[in-house]
């Protein structure tokens, strides 16, 4: 990329992507979610719990599912 505006775009459109992940998707809590287990253990990690104990912030878990999913693809951006 040539420029750091290019990378804050980028970053500006990716940043929530797992909010429409997660919506399309089942629940945190369900198994059968398109989750792999290696994101569903991070989740402990990038998500704090709430008022109620619950994970909050669920669509960061998404967005990391959605950025493993396409990291070769980021890798061919030059400078990423």
């Amino acid at each position: 990329m040539e420029s750091i505006r290019e990378h804050i775009y980028l970053a500006a459109l990716l940043h929530d992507i797992g909010k429409f992940y997660q919506r399309a998707d089942k629940s945190f809590a369900e198994k059968e979610n398109d989750l792999s287990t290696h994101v569903k253990k991070i989740a402990d990690y990038i998500c704090p719990l709430n008022k109620e104990g619950r994970f909050g912030y669920q669509h960061t878990v998404w967005t990391l599912q959605f950025l493993v999913e396409i990291e070769s693809k980021l890798k061919q951006i030059p400078d990423f």
